[in-house]
Formats: C-alpha cells, structure tokens, sequence
C-alpha cells in the first residue's frame, strides 16, 4: 500500500511538473508582440522601400533629361538597392499589402519581353490590367533597365520607352505610399486582432510566412529555375532578377528578411520569442533554434558561392540542390511544428505535398 501511494505521489509531481512547463494557458503577450512588428518591422521596412523608390524616381529624371553614361549607372544601382528593399516586404502579404495586392503586382516573373516592347511600341497601355501582370514593375524594370535585346538598344533615345519607366516607376511608388499610409492606421486593428484562430493577425502572419517561403522564395526564386519542377532542366530565365544577374543577391536578401523577422530585433517581441516561451523541444534542443540555426545554414551557404545564380545552376548543381533540401526543410519546422506550438491552422494549400 505504502509502494503504491509513493508511486501516486511520484506521478503527481511529475505532472506538476509537466504542468509547470507546458501549461495550456498561453500567457505570451501577443498583442504587444503584433505591435512591435508594425513599429519596428513592417512600417520601418515599406518606408525603406518607398524611400528608394523615391531615389530611383530622382534618378531617372536626371537621365530622362541627359543620357549621361555615368548617371544611368547611377540609374541602374538605384534600381538593384530598390528591388533589395522590395525583398524585405515581399513576404507581408496581409493587411494593406495585400488590399492594395503588392506581390502579384510588384514582382510577378518571370517578366514578358513581348508584352513589354509591344505596349512601349503601342504607346497605348493599362499597367493594371490582367493580361499586363507579367510586363510590369520591378521584373520589367529588371528588362528594361539591364537587357541587351538589340530592339530596345537605344532605349534610351525613345521617348515611349522613357515613358514607360516612368509609368512603372509611378505604379511603384502610389502603391507603396498608399500601402505605407495604410499601415499607420492598420496597425491598431492588427495589434488588436491577438487571437490564434483563422483570421487573427498571428494566423496571418504564420499562413503568409509560410506561403511565401514555400512558393515565392523555394519555388520561385530557387526551385523552378533549378528545374526541380521539370524533371532536371533548368529554367534559368525563370530566375528573379535575371537580367540584372542579381538573383543570388536578390534570394540572399529574402533569406536574411526571413531571419530578421523571426527575431524582430533584441527590443521587440517575434516569432522566436513566442516559441520560447512555449515549451518547444525539438529533439535535442529547442525549435526556435532550430528555425535560427536552419536560417543561417542556409544564408551562409548561399554567401559562399561564387559567381551568379545562373551560372551555378549551370556549373554548381549538386551544391544548389543540396541548398534547396534545406530550404525545403525549413518548410517542417515552419509550417508543421511552429503552427501547431502556436495553436494556429494553415488554411492555404500548396498542392505539391511539400
């Protein structure tokens, strides 16, 4: 009898324990950690981007009036630094970012050189409409700006062809202001929106990190170019940036906003704090580190690579897939693991079984 009622006392305190460690009351402060992503991420970064697209505009009109060859240099590195920027809030697709439907309209690519000469040639064009998405914003830019097609190579003498940038320069900028000025009042609901049901700014925010990295960034930027969705052959004009050569650039920045908004900085509330303060154990450590530790895996393989994208998918494959497989396993501690320690549903399908 005595053996036994030790054993019950043994349990009990075990439970307690476990009780202690993983309580199913969540008192993390979600409402603050919402807020601190408005004020120290996602309003800091669109200024950011609008900002550059305000030099880039500066710049342009500068060789709109003078075709002088060290200003369109200066020109084409305004546009590299804008579309970095883009890479920090490419990835925010709620809220204002997604009413004023920043992704489809600002980085579909790849770009339709076709489109692009035929609206230049026409004069006559609506950047907004559907058959135009692929010939618009920052991929078209990305043609417009660094292509050597013979038939635009002396663009720089045609008044449409000025014209168009400007234009596009202009749906850039009106979007972005429009999506920037939005937030400063979004930012009450979105902090006020604490839950973790479907619809709450958390489910939000994991359903679009997630979605993202899965499509765009994995896809994207990465796996259909490597021909990962085409049996081994590689679609490198599918690439972002590929005119510009700067994809491996581009998918290292999306790499390193993926790492900056898991952490938000060391004064503010984010994803990492979330989970630890849930219990998380993955293994023989924590999933939060685990997350961090696969973000930079990932960010300093892709810096020690040498050359361009292109060239290594062509000359570096093995190197690259092995990249991809890690990226592919972030996509299980991200979108299995954390939504479940969060109490948040993915509601988005991907429908290639991860």
């Amino acid at each position: 009898m005595k053996k036994y009622i030790y054993l019950l006392m043994i349990l009990f305190l075990i439970s307690c324990n476990e009780k202690d460690n993983n309580t199913n009351e969540d008192n993390f402060d979600r409402a603050k950690m919402l807020s601190d992503y408005s004020e120290n991420y996602i309003i800091p970064n669109y200024q950011s981007f609008y900002n550059s697209i305000i030099t880039l505009e500066e710049s342009f009109i500068i060789i709109n009036n003078n075709d002088d060859t060290q200003e369109i240099e200066t020109f084409k590195n305004a546009f590299i630094d804008t579309y970095l920027k883009w890479q920090r809030v490419g990835f925010l697709t709620y809220g204002p970012g997604e009413s004023n439907s920043l992704l489809p309209i600002f980085n579909s690519f790849p770009t339709s050189a076709q489109k692009i000469k035929s609206n230049i040639q026409s004069g006559e064009y609506n950047l907004l409409s559907a058959g135009n998405t692929d010939a618009i914003s920052l991929p078209a830019l990305d043609y417009l700006i660094f292509s050597t097609d013979e038939e635009i190579i002396e663009k720089y003498n045609n008044p449409n062809f000025k014209k168009y940038i400007s234009d596009l320069i202009n749906l850039l900028k009106t979007n972005t202001d429009k999506t920037l000025n939005e937030w400063q009042t979004f930012k009450i609901n979105f902090s006020e929106n604490n839950g973790n049901s479907v619809g709450s700014s958390l489910s939000r925010i994991v359903n679009s990190y997630n979605m993202y990295w899965e499509k765009d960034l994995r896809d994207g930027k990465i796996g259909i170019p490597l021909g990962i969705r085409t049996n081994g052959q590689p679609q490198t004009m599918r690439l972002e940036g590929v005119y510009s050569q700067k994809s491996l650039e581009l998918l290292k920045e999306s790499i390193k906003a993926y790492i900056d908004f898991f952490n938000n900085g060391e004064n503010s509330l984010g994803l990492y704090d979330y989970l630890n303060n849930r219990r998380n154990a993955y293994g023989d450590g924590t999933l939060h580190q685990k997350i961090n530790d696969n973000f930079n895996n990932i960010y300093k393989r892709l810096s020690e690579i040498n050359g361009t994208l292109e060239d290594n998918i062509d000359n570096n494959t093995d190197e690259l897939i092995s990249i991809y497989q890690d990226i592919q396993k972030q996509i299980i501690f991200l979108k299995v693991d954390m939504p479940a320690i969060l109490g948040v549903s993915i509601t988005y399908a991907s429908n290639d079984g991860d």
